[in-house]
């Protein structure tokens, strides 16, 4: 899941944070039958039988696991960098068979994680085997239970090394040696446990995760420099598109893709609910019609066309000089009447990379939808942004409609703050409800979704906090040495949307 303890504004209009305008539109109208049985809702089937269709959860190393002192995120803790201190997440790291059987008690029949590279590299070239059977173990347990896993090669998290290992400026992410780095990493992994995994994700929200670490400065390292947010970008680029590559010729059934945290800004002239407002720090933030406010469904856009579209605004011609990158006329076209007139420059970049349509199927998490930017930057208190669960609807036909790949929705979730009931009354069991629906629309409607994946099994560390909850079960982190896992009436909810495949007008009574 995204970072919820962002307490710092966006200084700088260099980059896109998913703000797809297109998907706007209101949902379209369907067409209702005069006859609505128990297992219909807005005249189709929501029950139809989908035997392939992925229900899951999701979880991820860091923010659940804990027991992890060599990577970044470990290191940033311990710096006093966070909210509340996360030395054992919610103890996945030894509960994991319990969690793995509280997801297959509901009916989920895949399950999502991560691997901490740190805990299987925790060294330069060593890999760890007590760390590599840690996630053996877990993918046996997965599968013993009847269920498809669906890994995440890095989620925010990567081992401290490859910083400290680093002989010039560039720090982690945009030092060009973490794709060397990270290929060794999948290689490793995909032959440990490519025969028990067929889905992998390389890079979690790579729309989010980029800016806050190397423009704002909230995620670690913690650089505020547009330069280091450019190079970050090409690595992670070149790095999905050798390893989209690399897995292939592993494992030639494999399907490969990156997660983008999908973002729906509000049709114009909406209005925002007191809570939502109370969530706006600046009287200054950019609206969707600022110019600064970029195309920013840049990953998939990137592996489509090959180019990357960013402000020159932003970026002196002075910096990009100084830097290793060569894009094609770039110099020519930053000069400050192209700067003026043509906010928009597409950089062609390194054309050996040869990255165009290296993604198998759209992976894409759905949350909110937002008024401005500040929205995602300045996002201190999730449990008060809008829940939109038309917009899912929107997501995905957008994503059909532009890509036509298969598509899966690889987080879905709502938070409150501290189990406290949310301002805007919304419900977790509400909230599955009317997402599953639009996402039967979607379906409906042509789209191919392979999965619907809910954030989260437990409740977990949310990047900084444990104070946002998202999870199906409750766990109080801080206070309960225990660790143990609560139901919420989630539980029961999602049991019945995964037993009927869908929602049915029972549930949408009641929710």
């Amino acid at each position: 899941m995204v970072i919820s303890n962002i307490t710092k504004k966006l200084g700088l209009s260099f980059f896109s944070i998913s703000l797809i305008l297109s998907a706007c539109s209101s949902p379209e109208n369907l067409n209702i039958n005069n006859t609505v049985n128990a297992n219909s809702v807005d005249g189709f089937n929501q029950s139809q039988p989908l035997s392939s269709f992925q229900w899951g959860v999701s979880t991820a190393g860091y923010q659940s696991e804990g027991n992890d002192s060599s990577s970044i995120w470990s290191n940033w803790d311990k710096s006093g960098k966070t909210l509340d201190h996360n030395p054992k997440g919610v103890d996945f790291f030894n509960r994991y068979e319990e969690d793995i059987q509280l997801a297959k008690d509901m009916g989920a029949n895949s399950f999502r994680f991560s691997i901490e590279w740190s805990r299987v590299e925790p060294r330069k070239g060593h890999f760890d085997p007590d760390g590599i059977q840690f996630y053996r173990n877990i993918l046996n347990s997965v599968k013993a239970k009847g269920m498809t896993p669906l890994v995440t090669l890095v989620h925010f998290n990567y081992p401290q090394w490859i910083v400290s290992e680093s002989k010039n400026a560039n720090k982690g992410l945009d030092d060009p040696e973490f794709i060397n780095y990270f290929l060794k990493y999948t290689e490793k992994m995909v032959r440990e446990f490519g025969d028990d995994v067929k889905y992998w994700i390389t890079f979690n929200e790579p729309n989010i995760w980029i800016p806050g670490a190397y423009l704002t400065g909230i995620h670690p390292p913690g650089k505020k420099n547009p330069i280091a947010t450019v190079k970050a970008t090409w690595n992670l680029l070149k790095s999905h598109s050798k390893a989209y590559d690399l897995i292939h010729q592993l494992d030639a059934d494999a399907m490969v893709s990156a997660n983008m945290f999908y973002i729906l800004p509000k049709p114009f002239g909406a209005v925002t609910p007191a809570p939502d407002n109370a969530s706006i720090q600046s009287s200054n933030t950019p609206k969707l019609d600022d110019k600064n406010i970029l195309d920013t469904d840049w990953f998939y856009e990137s592996m489509s066309t090959g180019n990357v579209t960013v402000n020159p605004q932003s970026v002196s011609e002075n910096q990009i000089e100084a830097s290793n990158l060569k894009p094609k006329t770039l110099k020519d076209e930053l000069n400050e009447t192209d700067a003026r007139n043509n906010p928009k420059v597409n950089i062609e970049m390194d054309s050996q990379v040869g990255w165009l349509k290296k993604f198998d199927y759209v992976a894409f998490d759905y949350y909110y939808r937002f008024r401005t930017i500040s929205h995602v930057m300045n996002l201190t208190r999730p449990w008060l942004i809008e829940i939109y669960p038309e917009g899912l609807y929107d997501a995905i036909m957008y994503y059909h409609r532009k890509y036509n790949k298969p598509i899966m929705i690889a987080e879905n979730g709502i938070c409150d703050e501290n189990l406290k009931p949310r301002a805007d009354k919304w419900t977790r069991e509400s909230a599955i409800v009317q997402h599953v629906k639009h996402m039967k629309r979607a379906m409906a409607d042509g789209a191919n979704v392979l999965g619907y994946y809910h954030w989260s099994i437990t409740d977990n560390y949310e990047w900084g906090s444990f104070t946002p909850r998202f999870g199906l079960y409750t766990v109080n982190a801080l206070k309960d040495p225990t660790m143990k896992r609560i139901a919420t009436p989630a539980v029961e909810v999602y049991k019945q949307v995964i037993k009927n495949n869908g929602v049915t007008n029972n549930l949408l009574i009641k929710y």
